[in-house]
C-alpha cells in the first residue's frame, strides 16, 4: 500500500498479521529519480478476488470444456477419456504447449476462438493491480508492460482517477513510441500490452504462428526506450513464453538496461 510519501510493500502472506516491509530509502530514491516500469505477468491477475487462470490452466480449461461438450453431445460420458489421458501425458512431458493447442483451435474455429478468450474481461481487480495504481499515482511507476489480455490494471487506475494510455496493436504502439520519446511529468501512464487486449479480439496473440512472427517494430522501440530510461520491476512473470519473443531476444540483454525483480 502507499501511505503519504512512503510506499510500502505488504506481502500476501502477511495480510493475516501486522508485518509491513518498507522499501529501502536508497532504492526508493532511485525509483523516484529514474521511474519504474512494471512487467506484469499472469500471476498479477491470479490472486483473489480476480482469480484469473494463467496460460497453462486456461488452455487446460478450454480443452476440458471441449471434451465435456463432446461427451455430452454423444451422451457418452467417457468418450473422450483416452484423448484426455493422452493429452495430459503430453502436457506433462512438455510435448503439447499451450500455443500449439491455441494454433489448432484458431485454425478450427477462427475468430470465435479469440472471442471466447474475451471471457477474461472481468471487472474485479485485486491488491496487485491496486498496488500498481498507487505507485503510478505517486509517479513512481511510469509504464506497465504486460503479457495479460485482461484490463484489470486499467480498471485499477480508473478507480483512482489516474490518466493512462494503452497500446495493444500497431497504431497504438506507434503512438506509445512517440509518447515515450517525448515524456514529461504530465505524460499519462503508458500501458504496453504485448499480447493484445480483450477489448479487441483481433489484437490478441495466443497461437504458435503468431508468436513466431515476432513483434511490431514500434513495440520493440517502446521496450528499448523503457529499458534504457527506467528500472524494471517484475511481478507475477515466469518468462515461460519468451523463447520465441523477438523483443526479448533483441532488447533484454542490452548492457545499458538496469533492472530489478521481485
Amino acid at each position: 500500500m502507499v501511505d503519504g510519501n512512503l510506499p510500502t510493500i505488504v506481502p500476501r502472506e502477511t495480510r493475516r498479521g501486522n508485518m509491513i516491509i518498507d522499501i529501502p530509502k536508497q532504492l526508493l530514491n532511485e525509483c523516484r529519480q529514474r521511474g519504474v516500469v512494471v512487467l506484469a505477468g499472469a500471476g498479477v491477475s491470479a490472486a483473489a478476488p480476480s482469480s484469473l487462470p494463467s496460460w497453462n490452466p486456461l488452455n487446460q480449461g478450454i480443452f476440458n470444456a471441449i471434451c465435456d461438450r463432446v461427451d455430452s453431445y454423444l451422451s457418452q460420458p467417457e468418450y473422450t477419456a483416452q484423448i484426455r489421458s493422452e493429452v495430459h501425458e503430453r502436457r506433462n512431458a512438455d510435448l503439447f504447449p499451450p500455443d500449439y493447442q491455441a494454433q489448432i483451435l484458431a485454425e478450427s474455429f477462427g475468430d470465435d476462438y479469440f472471442r471466447a478468450l474475451q471471457a477474461v474481461d472481468i471487472p474485479t481487480f485485486n491488491s496487485a493491480h491496486f498496488g500498481i495504481a498507487q505507485l503510478a499515482r505517486h509517479r513512481i511507476v511510469k509504464a506497465v508492460v504486460t503479457t495479460n489480455f485482461d484490463r484489470l490494471i486499467e480498471k485499477a487506475l480508473e478507480s483512482d482517477g489516474i490518466a493512462y494510455e494503452v497500446a495493444y496493436e500497431p497504431v497504438s504502439y506507434m503512438r506509445c513510441a512517440q509518447s515515450l520519446s517525448n515524456m514529461t511529468a504530465n505524460t499519462p501512464i503508458q500501458i504496453l500490452k504485448l499480447h493484445g487486449s480483450v477489448q479487441d479480439h483481433r489484437s490478441m496473440i495466443d497461437t504458435l504462428k503468431q508468436r513466431l512472427l515476432g513483434r511490431n517494430d514500434h513495440l520493440a522501440q517502446c521496450v528499448a526506450t523503457l529499458l534504457e530510461k527506467h528500472l524494471w520491476l517484475y511481478m507475477g512473470f515466469s518468462a515461460a513464453d519468451l523463447e520465441s519473443d523477438k523483443v526479448r531476444n533483441k532488447q533484454v540483454h542490452q548492457p545499458s538496461a538496469q533492472q530489478m525483480g521481485l
